[in-house]
């Protein structure tokens, strides 16, 4: 009785992580388009097919893996138990990687949006007129930025 409930969670889990891979495979190739399936079969299947495509191969994968686990049950349980034990680790594996190239391109894409961002100042009138807690001129800096740049138009050449 153990070893049904632990085969039938498992096979609801790894039912559940290959959903997961395959929407973490769309939102990674839909997100970034240098982005590849690096599974051949799974490649060809979204190339000929598109998404549906993917999914019907996804879907088959999981219907042989569930027969297989099945038909190795009714001889072996334990033996099943680890089998789905072990598909479940893969699949979890596959998908947490996956999640880590999404973070990576939303991470990289944050910040090329923040280093091509204009530079947003406030307008100042007067000495600290938005009452900023940063002073209006920084001590360790010239008071203009004209005292800096020598002017090469007016220097006399001899």
């Amino acid at each position: 009785m153990f070893w049904k409930l632990f085969v039938s969670l498992g096979l609801v889990v790894f039912v559940l992580l290959s959903v997961t891979d395959w929407v973490f495979t769309f939102t990674l190739l839909q997100t970034h388009p240098e982005a590849i399936e690096t599974n051949p079969f799974a490649a060809a299947c979204l190339e000929q097919h598109g998404w549906t495509g993917l999914a019907v191969y996804k879907l088959g994968g999981v219907l042989v893996f569930v027969g297989a686990i099945y038909l190795l049950f009714r001889r072996r349980p334990v033996v099943a138990s680890g089998v789905v034990a072990l598909g479940c680790a893969v699949l979890l594996s596959v998908t947490t990687y996956t999640h880590r190239l999404i973070c990576d391109v939303r991470r990289n894409a944050a910040e090329n949006a923040y280093l091509t961002a204009p530079v947003k100042r406030p307008v100042t009138t007067g000495h600290n007129a938005n009452n900023l807690p940063v002073p209006e001129r920084c001590w360790f800096a010239p008071d203009s930025p004209a005292q800096t740049v020598p002017n090469f138009a007016t220097t006399s050449r001899e």
